[in-house]
């Protein structure tokens, strides 16, 4: 019994490792491909200026209700009313976020080719990340539950 446990723990524990290192050697040949094909202003603008505009969408959006929810009691139905808060500010800060950057590129950045839809692009993910949120804070509260029960 013991034995068969051991062996199914390192039998998904090396699956686990290989997979984990399969995944980094594909997302680094993905990375030296994308490395030789695009110019260095290109992936500037892509790696710095559209992560920073994602980022900046997703962190305004969620972090507050994220933080928010550590604190409610976690057998109510407050968590689900508020899980779809950072979908309900996420979209409108989404377009304005998206306007504004748009608008007030530089023209350098502005200029370069698939500019504007990059950008839409980048939004759009955004907002796809944010439809998430609800399930993400319902996990988070169910395993905060089940430690609470646990303990």
């Amino acid at each position: 019994m013991a034995g068969d446990l051991l062996q199914s723990s390192l039998s998904s524990a090396s699956s686990l490792m290989g997979l984990q290192l399969l995944s980094r050697l594909f997302t680094f040949a993905l990375n030296q491909a994308l490395f030789r094909m695009v110019s260095p202003e290109a992936f500037g603008t892509a790696a710095i200026q559209f992560e920073l505009l994602l980022g900046t969408i997703l962190f305004m959006s969620r972090q507050g209700v994220r933080n928010a929810l550590l604190r409610v009691n976690r057998a109510s139905s407050g968590v689900q009313n508020m899980s779809f808060v950072p979908v309900l500010v996420g979209i409108p800060l989404s377009i304005l976020s998206t306007i504004g950057y748009i608008h007030f590129a530089s023209n350098e950045t502005g200029n370069q080719p698939h500019f504007r839809p990059s950008v839409l692009l980048y939004a759009l993910a955004s907002i796809v990340e944010l439809l998430n949120e609800p399930f993400h804070n319902l996990c988070v509260s169910t395993i905060f539950l089940c430690i609470v029960v646990l303990s």
